[in-house]
């Protein structure tokens, strides 16, 4: 019994995480160099200007290393069939393609990285993509220094990853129409974000949902979200008081919160399964963990150092399949897991200072030791505390 319930919530977890967002790896230089006729380098203000009848590049679009132009603005290109290149340009303000619905294509094949990078545009502060519908491959936007809002409204999918880092914005808005997500959303080191809104359609992400250190930000707002593939790492926003993932049903991997300023796990009550490991550690301010509707985790379920924690309740949890600790939770008074029947590693309960122990022995003796797979340690909780 135990190897089937494993096997049936962990087909779900993809691979392995992709890195693939990250154009670094080679370099993002490589990217602005021309690597066929097919592409279109814009290097200066004529160039622009002579491009402007573009209404398809074959290869990729570049705009690299410029020093004076200020403008970029195709009237009529509407197909890009390799990459989008906007990189290290020192005086661009403004890029406008208006009529621009697809970036990148099935067949095309000339570099390793493909997407839309958008990296260290200092002086940038207008990109317009109004028709964009379809990415094949990566969106990736960094350190455009004044870049403070961006919008996309028909933008419906994106085959590869999202990834913002170290930008100016503000909010993550505008992206109304996007559904799904081939590979990660990585939302992190955005120092002036307090919210992300403007995704409410979105449904998927094949990899990973990594939203990290960003230190303003207070809500996150994923309210049609099904599932991740992947892991799922919500971590080291230390003013995150509203998280909305209520249709989030499956995470393929692992989840991890930390470092939040959440008071409750109400926004996460549809999630169901698990892949491998829930970590939930150092919220100072969390009071509540109560996920009424998971049934399985497949790996470790840890939850400690949070000195607020008043309860955990997984009223419908019947599978840990690895540890369960819960442990340095200073206040923590309830626990429970009525329905929990298997735990296919250790069992440790211990240094809570205010649970009664006899509420740990009573897990304990629910699941049964022999449906325990490794060891039991309860210890360092309250002796005199009262069950009822």
């Amino acid at each position: 019994m135990k190897a089937r319930a494993l096997f049936a919530v962990t087909l779900f977890a993809s691979s392995c995480a992709s890195d693939a967002a990250d154009p670094t790896g080679d370099g993002v230089e490589t990217l602005c160099d021309q690597a066929s006729d097919a592409d279109l380098l814009i290097s200066s203000t004529q160039d622009a200007t002579d491009a402007r009848d573009t209404e398809v590049v074959a290869g990729d679009l570049i705009i690299c290393s410029t020093k004076e132009l200020t403008e970029v603005s195709l009237p009529v290109l509407n197909a890009v069939k390799g990459n989008v290149v906007i990189y290290l340009n020192q005086a661009l303000t403004e890029v406008n393609l208006p009529l621009l619905k697809t970036i990148g294509d099935e067949s095309y094949d000339t570099r390793a990285w493909r997407g839309l990078l958008l990296e260290s545009n200092n002086a940038l502060d207008t990109l317009d993509l109004p028709s964009l519908r379809t990415v094949t491959g990566h969106v990736w936007i960094a350190t455009n220094d004044v870049l403070t809002d961006m919008d996309m409204p028909y933008l419906s999918h994106v085959a590869g990853a999202i990834a913002l880092k170290a930008t100016k914005l503000v909010t993550i808005a505008g992206f109304d129409n996007l559904r799904s997500i081939g590979d990660s959303l990585a939302i992190y080191e955005n120092e002036a974000l307090t919210e992300i809104t403007g995704l409410p359609n979105l449904l998927t992400i094949g990899n990973d949902l990594l939203v990290n250190d960003n230190k303003e930000l207070t809500e996150i707002a994923l309210g049609s979200l099904r599932s991740v593939g992947h892991d799922m790492s919500v971590s080291n926003l230390a003013k995150l008081d509203n998280l909305n993932l209520s249709s989030l049903n499956i995470v393929g991997r692992s989840v991890f919160l930390s470092n939040t300023a959440m008071t409750n796990t109400t926004g996460m009550s549809g999630l169901e399964v698990i892949g491998e490991k829930l970590v939930v550690d150092n919220n100072a301010k969390l009071e509540s963990l109560a996920l009424p509707a998971l049934e399985a985790i497949s790996s470790d379920f840890e939850v400690s150092k949070n000195d607020a924690l008043l309860s955990v309740m997984l009223d419908t949890l019947t599978l840990v399949g690895g540890n369960m600790d819960v442990s340095n939770n200073g206040m923590l008074e309830l626990l429970g897991a009525t329905m929990l029947v298997d735990i296919f590693g250790n069992l440790i309960i211990k240094d809570n200072d205010v649970l009664p122990t006899c509420a740990a022995e009573a897990l304990r003796d629910d699941v049964g030791v022999a449906n325990i797979g490794g060891d039991v340690l309860i210890d360092g909780n309250d002796d005199s505390g009262i069950c009822i």
